[in-house]
């Protein structure tokens, strides 16, 4: 099928992926009049525009090939973490360890924003929380460590790593 025009009718849409799929045709002009809207419109699109062979014909798109570039990739996840108030101007270094962690994440492209902020704020949980982790093993200071590890900061579904529980994910 095609992508449907009425798409840019969705209020504060910020990103929007439609690669890898079976839609084809061309981008909507009013997804691509989107772009230029501002702080609070489309910052991420993306389709199966590659040419020689594109499915999508879009002359607007930020990527056209999945993964996207590194910076298409800030640009995605800094979005879906400034949307919830999660992304200060300066980041402390478990927040840069944690997007460099997302970064290199091969399925991140994949990922509805809902898992991006949840894999990167779990992510921030374990780089901050580890640090502390390797100071108290070398100075034996009284903080309590990690019993385990197991799964964090992998590629495998976050709600399989130690401890952490989802309800639906």
């Amino acid at each position: 099928g095609t992508i449907p025009s009425e798409l840019s009718s969705l209020t504060g849409l910020q990103i929007l992926r439609t690669e890898s799929n079976e839609l084809s045709g061309e981008m909507p002009l009013q997804l691509c009049e989107l772009r230029g809207q501002g702080d609070d419109q489309l910052k991420v699109l993306t389709s199966d525009c590659l040419i020689p062979d594109p499915e999508v014909i879009c002359p607007c798109c930020t990527c056209c090939e999945a993964p996207c570039s590194d910076d298409e990739l800030k640009v995605s996840v800094e979005t879906v973490l400034k949307t919830n108030n999660l992304w200060p101007k300066t980041r402390p270094n478990y927040q840069k360890s944690a997007y460099q962690w997302l970064k290199d994440d091969p399925l991140l492209q994949t990922y509805p924003g809902w898992k991006v902020l949840q894999r990167f704020a779990i992510a921030c949980f374990y780089y901050s929380t580890y640090q502390i982790d390797t100071y108290a093993r070398l100075e034996n200071n009284g903080i309590p460590t990690w019993n385990s590890r197991d799964g964090w900061i992998t590629e495998t579904n976050e709600c399989s790593w130690f401890g952490i529980q989802c309800e639906d994910g």
